[in-house]
């Protein structure tokens, strides 16, 4: 499960970089689209682990959402790039929140 960080928060950041406005925005969104089944995964697969190995995960995912978190807001705060990433980004913060108890 844990494997699976770097394609949760390592891409995600890197994705949230080339946002610099509306149109880089637009170009970005099939990244964040295939995001989507990977914190989806995420989320599943964590579910299924006992309750210790939930807490670690949980402690990771609220690590990667300290750096992850505060890009997320900026980018969004970008005239016209919550419009367009919006509904797909925040559903997953959503999501890694929640795992991060």
């Amino acid at each position: 499960v844990v494997r699976g960080r770097g394609a949760v928060f390592g891409e995600r950041t890197k994705a949230c970089g080339v946002v610099q406005d509306a149109a880089s925005a637009e170009a970005a969104l099939p990244t964040f689209e295939a995001f989507a089944p990977k914190v989806e995964a995420l989320q599943k697969q964590t579910a299924d682990l006992p309750e210790a190995s939930r807490t670690l995960v949980g402690e990771f995912v609220a690590n990667g959402l300290k750096t992850l978190g505060p890009i997320v807001e900026k980018v969004l705060a970008l005239p016209g790039v919550k419009d367009l990433l919006g509904p797909v980004v925040e559903p997953m913060v959503e999501t890694l929140t929640k795992l991060a108890g």
